[in-house]
């Protein structure tokens, strides 16, 4: 997970007409709304926010979660956005 975390460290996101920019906008507002919601959900459920986890408009901040429990809806439905995540360990 450090790793991942140093790697999104180094992205930017927005305008993905601008040239330095690694990470471009979600579908819609919409979506954006759900991958909140998505997010929300796992930090509530227990997970650890490491990265990102906000954003304005159709600007996705790029995500990423530790320890998701598998009850979590992000452990079981596609996010068609910009989050990483890692599953509880299971004892």
């Amino acid at each position: 997970m450090d790793r991942i975390v140093k790697e999104v460290d180094k992205w930017k996101f927005g305008d993905s007409r601008d040239g330095s920019v690694a990470m471009g906008p979600v579908i819609s507002l919409r979506a954006g709304e759900r991958i909140k919601g998505m997010v929300d959900d796992a930090v509530k459920k227990g997970a650890d926010l490491l990265r990102g986890g906000n954003y304005k408009g159709t600007y996705f901040e790029p995500t990423v979660l530790d320890n998701v429990p598998v009850y979590a809806e992000i452990a079981h439905e596609e996010t068609f956005g910009p989050v990483a995540n890692n599953p509880q360990a299971q004892g």
